[in-house]
């Protein structure tokens, strides 16, 4: 095993905020009109993943401190489950840059969807065999659903801001 069991949890929050996080990005300069423009994707990019992986490692530091003094877990090191979360953050949220170091407009969102569907199948895929506990399967089909939803989401809140002019 890469990682004990007790860090799973924060593997998961950390790559799953990351990858959301980073198509929300994509997809809202995608909307905009400028991903030809890549650099600005590239910077907004490493903006958000250094600061979303301090964000998310110091939230799972906070959560992991609270779920032993509550007593949901006998013993869990915070700086371990901080460490997980943020590594997986920048990890997972990176993988949708590449693109865009390499292709431009069209082609890099695609290439860089593609990732984020293969990266959240990749952890429930992952999660069901840890824990052997539902079909490996359907949990990666269902975190890959999850995410594109919310991917596309992101995409026509920002089609929309701009179509009809809400913000001037």
């Amino acid at each position: 095993m890469i990682f004990p069991q007790l860090y799973l949890s924060d593997i998961i929050f950390g790559g799953i905020d990351g990858i959301i996080t980073s198509s929300s990005i994509i997809s809202g300069v995608y909307s905009l009109g400028i991903s030809q423009n890549n650099k600005t994707i590239i910077v907004l990019g490493l903006a958000n993943l250094i600061s979303g992986g301090f964000s998310g490692g110091y939230s799972r530091y906070i959560c992991s401190q609270t779920e032993v003094e509550q007593g949901l877990v006998k013993e869990k090191n915070s700086r371990k489950s901080a460490m997980y979360a943020g590594a997986s953050y920048i990890f997972f949220g990176s993988l949708l840059f590449v693109p865009f170091m390499y292709y431009k407009g069209i082609e890099a969102f695609k290439i860089s969807f593609a990732i984020l569907m293969s990266s959240l199948f990749f952890i429930g895929y992952v999660k069901a065999i840890v824990l052997k506990k539902e079909d490996r399967i359907k949990c990666g089909a269902r975190y890959m659903i999850t995410g594109v939803l919310v991917s596309l989401l992101s995409f026509k809140i920002s089609r929309h801001i701009m179509e009809t002019n809400i913000i001037k």
